[in-house]
């Protein structure tokens, strides 16, 4: 329960700080607010803020308050929007998450610790649980993006959430027909159960060879779709 609260707290202040104006160095929520709000502990709230430290989300002064950190999801870091809607389609992300997420593996598995197994896995579970189509596209974005953080490489972390932040602007999310039955979503949790279980086992060629046939499996399902 206490690493899937710590997943929580986590996601909650990524989100906070992709709206944050970072000219004005506004502050982040404080461990005294995120405990009352998520009815935790202290120790489970200051190891939430110790990973997003940790990954350069946030940034802590003593006596002073939480700030943004380097790595900070601020959208306009990115740039993304400077490329055209129309030059960019939920194919060539797919293109894109091919290219770069299996070359990842190696990595994940050369540097993610215990602890980010165990919140990839309280990912999945939210994925699970999740209500609706939102709720699970959001579940296992997450999950995804703590596998890139475990590499802790922040131009890897970069390049994930610009391919990301292209595949909003590309339409994903109209892309309703993508994840609708709770038959494809169990699909989707199953192959990334797999994915989790190879990087566990440290297993690279295995995770390397299984997030191509997953890509190149959603390629084709997006390239064959006929909307009429």
């Amino acid at each position: 329960m206490a690493d899937r609260v710590c997943a929580d707290i986590y996601r909650h202040i990524f989100e906070i700080a992709k709206n944050i104006d970072e000219e004005t160095d506004q502050r982040l929520p404080t461990e005294r607010r995120l405990i009352a709000q998520f009815q935790t502990s202290r120790g489970t709230v200051r190891k939430a803020l110790a990973r997003l430290e940790a990954d350069g989300i946030i940034r802590r002064q003593v006596g002073s308050g939480t700030y943004l950190g380097p790595n900070s999801p601020v959208k306009k870091d990115l740039e993304i929007h400077k490329i055209p809607e129309d030059e960019v389609s939920p194919l060539d992300v797919l293109e894109a998450r091919l290219a770069l997420q299996p070359g990842l593996a190696e990595f994940i598995v050369l540097r993610a610790t215990a602890e980010d197994f165990r919140n990839m896995e309280a990912l999945l579970e939210t994925a699970r649980r999740a209500s609706s189509q939102v709720q699970f596209r959001q579940a296992m974005y997450e999950f995804h993006m703590c596998a890139v953080r475990s590499t802790r490489n922040a131009l890897l972390v970069w390049l994930f959430r610009a391919v990301v932040e292209a595949r909003d602007r590309a339409g994903w999310e109209k892309m309703n027909y993508i994840n609708r039955s709770k038959a494809d979503r169990a699909k989707i949790i199953s192959a990334n159960t797999r994915l989790l279980q190879l990087l566990r086992e440290r297993n690279i060629a295995g995770a390397r060879a299984h997030l191509d046939r997953f890509f190149r499996s959603m390629i084709a399902d997006v390239a064959s779709f006929d909307p009429e």
